[in-house]
């Protein structure tokens, strides 16, 4: 392998190394050497995050669950817990993908306020349920039935919890 092109670049490097351990004045080209690896090094990080799917919302743990979920994710879970066949599964995908799409544009929406976009998503949700319920046994619909009741149940308790004097954890 042939070491001279790295060689090259790792020179300067090596000069302005040398010059700080001594402790010399670092010339214009030196300074412009520096902050050039730093920046490479930066896009490095920060191309690896998204290489990762650490992206902004992600990586911070924040974002709405059905935004940060894609629709393969959401149709392989809801495929595990309805027993879905592939023709379903088939009826269903575009059907989440639309969803997701509109949601995504929501999220990213700064004009209406949080509240109007739970609001919004909430709908959109529901229509999505809707549009799925004649694909589904009459089971399956009952099934999906119950995990909506429960799920409605976890975000009650999550929202009187997290008023204040109710001995929810208001951090």
């Amino acid at each position: 392998m042939n070491t001279e092109p790295l060689r090259a670049l790792s020179a300067p490097d090596e000069r302005v190394l040398e010059k700080w351990r001594k402790g010399r004045q670092f010339d214009k080209q030196d300074i412009f050497i520096l902050i050039f690896a730093m920046f490479v090094i930066l896009l490095v990080v920060l191309a690896g995050m998204e290489v990762f799917g650490a992206g902004p919302l992600q990586a911070a743990g924040r974002g709405h669950a059905m935004t940060r979920q894609d629709p393969e994710q959401r149709l392989a879970w809801l495929s595990q817990k309805l027993n879905l066949t592939e023709d379903q599964k088939a009826k269903i995908k575009p059907l989440l993908e639309e969803e997701h799409s509109q949601l995504l544009k929501l999220h990213q929406d700064t004009s209406l306020s949080p509240q109007d976009r739970r609001v919004k998503a909430r709908d959109l949700r529901a229509k999505t349920f809707e549009k799925m319920r004649p694909i589904l046994t009459n089971d399956q619909q009952a099934t999906l039935q119950q995990m909506q009741e429960k799920m409605r149940e976890r975000m009650k308790e999550r929202r009187q919890g997290d008023r204040p004097g109710s001995g929810g954890n208001n951090e």
